[in-house]
């Protein structure tokens, strides 16, 4: 249930795409515990649910907000207020602080808030340094936004990735790979007058003793 407080409403769909078991059955549980209720925007919206403790804050975004279960909060929630506003500014964070890259209309859609007040939040909290701007995924229009912490996490990943494309590799590859690019091992030797050319361009410049190359060098890559 913190990831349903944290990440704000979302429909089944999204948080199975959060959660790695199917979220039918652990929802229900919630919904048994009072954890978690179903609840709709307005008259022909498709159900989200949302965690107990948010709901305050869910009907104060969306004045037709509808629960689909009869529910009792504690006064301790209720006392809470919160201008239609700052409680729409305040779900959009919670819901950037848990995807990745995303645009306006992508935001503005789940969450039925006109595109215009979305970039207007946006705006708000790239100028508080919560969100960045920027072009992160070639597949999405630009500009794209990304939650600050996220942002960083992606970065550490690419980096770490980047780091292990550029580490040495064990030296018995190093070997193997020698052996092969100069047609020493047994599955890469050459035949031929192709081949003997072949090695012969591949050692243009290297000064040996004529005995050396017929015995050694061509002997060893070129098999016939």
């Amino acid at each position: 249930v913190d990831f349903l407080k944290d990440a704000g409403p979302l429909s089944v769909v999204e948080i199975g795409r959060r959660v790695a078991a199917e979220p039918g059955m652990m929802l229900e549980t919630l919904r048994g515990e009072g954890r978690a209720v179903q609840a709709i925007f307005s008259e022909g919206a498709p159900p989200v649910w949302v965690a107990t403790e948010t709901i305050p804050l869910c009907q104060a975004a969306y004045p037709d907000l509808r629960t689909l279960d009869p529910i009792r909060l504690p006064e301790s929630l209720t006392a809470a207020a919160w201008e239609p506003e700052a409680a729409r500014r305040e779900l959009v964070r919670r819901h950037l602080r848990h995807r990745g890259p995303t645009t306006a209309g992508e935001v503005s859609d789940p969450f039925r808030i006109s595109l215009s007040e979305v970039q207007s939040i946006l705006a708000g909290l790239e100028a508080e340094g919560v969100i960045f701007r920027g072009n992160f995924l070639r597949d999405l229009p630009t500009p794209q936004w990304c939650e600050r912490t996220i942002l960083e996490r992606i970065h550490r990943v690419t980096l770490t990735r980047l780091r292990r494309e550029i580490e040495p590799v064990p030296r018995e590859r190093w070997v193997e790979f020698l052996l092969a690019w100069q047609h020493l091992a047994p599955h890469a030797r050459l035949h031929g007058l192709e081949g003997l050319q072949t090695v012969i361009e591949q050692l243009q410049g290297l000064e040996l003793p004529a005995e050396s190359w017929e015995q050694e060098v061509l002997a060893r890559r070129v098999a016939d």
